[in-house]
């Protein structure tokens, strides 16, 4: 079972990639829903174009790994996200606080009871210089479906959506929402999940109308875990 719940929002035509203006204003926009993190940190991550490494236990050597490698972006607040991200094709902006807002993203469950205290929360947007999978398949239980893992290359002319329960194993598709260049990630505290049925539109309606507005396309819903 996997122990990290994230809520996507992708866009839904599979190459936007949006100006950097509109990042600052989505996330604007989110503070004045309410649904913002409290006590909020805004950082900026960037590929440095080098590799992460790893010491191996076996050998006591470094050694690279496939992982790139990410350089912060100086960003002391959202008004320097247009400059900060011009020309970059590829970023994470991240904003990092203390959950819940005064209007929660989505009803969040631990072991089947509505969780009401305190937890960790996380708004990402995230850009790809080339379509990567937005689809999610954990693997624990055995699937038919052959998707690109989350955040992979995405070549498939077939761009719906195929996301596995996270508990239960069953497979949810959504059209449009498979492979993107831009999507928006909410990310919250360990062991917290949404009720899922069969329905991905779980987020609160108006955060992905101020998506929606702000970008000037559509947007649709998924997630994935690790």
């Amino acid at each position: 079972m996997p122990e990290q719940y994230v809520h996507t929002v992708t866009a839904g035509v599979v190459d936007f990639a949006p100006q950097p203006q509109p990042v600052a204003d989505f996330l604007n926009d989110l503070v004045k829903l309410g649904s913002s993190p409290l006590q909020a940190k805004l950082r900026g991550m960037k590929p440095s174009g080098r590799l992460r490494t790893f010491v191996d236990p076996l050998t006591g050597q470094s050694q690279s790994s496939s992982l790139p490698h990410y350089d912060h972006v100086a960003l002391d607040g959202i008004r320097d996200i247009s400059n900060a991200l011009r020309r970059l094709d590829h970023y994470n902006v991240i904003v990092s606080g203390q959950g819940p807002p005064a209007r929660p993203p989505l009803e969040l469950e631990h072991n089947e009871i509505v969780f009401e205290d305190t937890y960790g929360f996380d708004v990402h947007c995230c850009l790809r210089p080339e379509i990567v999978s937005t689809s999610y398949c954990h693997g624990e239980v055995p699937t038919s479906r052959d998707v690109p893992s989350f955040g992979k290359p995405c070549t498939s002319t077939d761009h719906t959506g195929v996301f596995q329960h996270p508990l239960t194993g069953a497979i949810i598709e959504v059209p449009n929402a498979g492979c993107a260049r831009f999507w928006i990630e909410f990310e919250f505290g360990k062991w917290l999940f949404p009720r899922i049925s069969t329905d991905l539109n779980l987020l609160n309606a108006p955060i992905v109308d101020c998506a929606q507005e702000s970008f000037g396309t559509k947007f649709v819903q998924g997630f994935h875990c690790y």
